[in-house]
């Protein structure tokens, strides 16, 4: 029985050993992640940092219409991303999501400055004149005048002045 090379207490047990289930539980978390990039557009892949063998793998993937071959074929993208080295991915998907919420930020301030100059607030074309001093103040005044001459139905000159304000908030 003294042959067996036990070790005697649990403290000389190496800490670096990786259970089963946490290797089963990265796993799934790797599908997961595959699983999110293959509903990615083109579009939002184009903008992320990702080996071109894991980019094939995705527009494989997508290109699959059996819901089983897609499955076995997600399990093959997460053994791949287990190889690779995903912090540049993730470092690209953290910077995507923090210029998805930027760009929110802008759309919701830009509504608001638009219901501000739709309900008359000369204070507003002041702000949106000063942060973006390419703004055309006659253009703002006229679209300010066709949304108070407009139905309470119409919103077409709303419409116009969201429009402008996006192109005018675009950095050049």
């Amino acid at each position: 029985m003294s042959s067996q090379n036990y070790p005697t207490d649990y403290n000389d047990v190496d800490d670096d050993i990786i259970s089963k289930s946490q290797i089963k539980r990265e796993m799934v978390e790797l599908q997961k992640l595959g699983a999110e990039l293959v509903e990615m557009t083109d579009n939002q892949l184009a903008k992320l940092t990702i080996a071109d063998e894991l980019r094939a793998a995705i527009a494989e993937c997508k290109r699959l219409n059996q819901r089983e071959a897609r499955r076995r074929y997600l399990q093959f993208i997460g053994k791949m991303m287990r190889k690779l080295d995903l912090q540049p991915l993730y470092d690209s998907l953290e910077q995507v999501d923090n210029n998805a919420q930027l760009h929110l930020q802008l759309l919701q301030r830009l509504e608001q400055l638009r219901d501000r100059i739709g309900a008359g607030d000369n204070a507003a074309i002041e702000e949106v004149l000063t942060e973006w001093p390419l703004a055309d103040r006659q253009q703002l005044r006229n679209l300010q005048r066709q949304i108070g001459r407009e139905a309470e139905g119409k919103k077409s000159s709303a419409k116009k002045l969201m429009a402008y304000l996006r192109q005018v908030s675009v950095p050049q």
